[in-house]
């Protein structure tokens, strides 16, 4: 029989999982910011396995690890020469004629239901760094999404007279 302790620790590390998930993305986005870059020298790659020389004028070394080299390989493998000019390598498949029909248009309604859901995994988000010890230096910081987005739905609830969708299934 499994404890209701169990269950607990694990939901709270499923939790935890989601937090430093999510932190990892937005720090690694935060890497990629211009103003970030001006004092790096980053490597530019030219082909698989092969490297521009970096700024300062010295070579690169070769690119070796997993992601470099595997699992680039199997991407190329899957993309076409429209996504991957140099690298593409997947044959390019014609649309089928109902999908090229018609674009899909988004609405209000659409808009409100993705507000709607997004405010409920920042909620989930910011419970978890407010009852984690460990994340207290993510309290408080500015980056709080839950309050403005209730802004956001009461905004279109009440200018279009829409109603308030329940959260998504997934």
């Amino acid at each position: 029989m499994i404890s209701m302790t169990s269950v607990v620790l694990n939901h709270r590390r499923s939790q935890l999982s989601l937090v430093v998930g999510v932190l990892l993305l937005a720090t690694s986005t935060l890497g990629f910011s211009p103003s970030l870059r001006q004092n790096h020298a980053f490597v530019s790659k030219t082909s698989l396995g092969a490297a521009a020389p970096l700024r300062d004028g010295t070579a690169a070394p070769p690119a070796t690890g997993f992601i470099d080299t595997e699992l680039r390989g199997a991407a190329m493998k899957l993309h076409t020469r429209r996504q991957a000019p140099k690298e593409g390598q997947a044959e390019e498949q014609k649309p089928a004629a109902a999908a090229a029909a018609a674009p899909y248009v988004t609405t209000l309604d659409d808009y409100l239901k993705f507000l709607v859901d997004s405010q409920h995994v920042y909620q989930a988000l910011e419970d978890v760094v407010n009852d984690t010890p460990e994340l207290a230096c993510f309290r408080n910081t500015g980056l709080e999404r839950t309050e403005p987005l209730e802004k956001d739905i009461l905004f279109l609830t009440q200018e279009y007279k829409l109603t308030r969708p329940a959260v998504g299934q997934r």
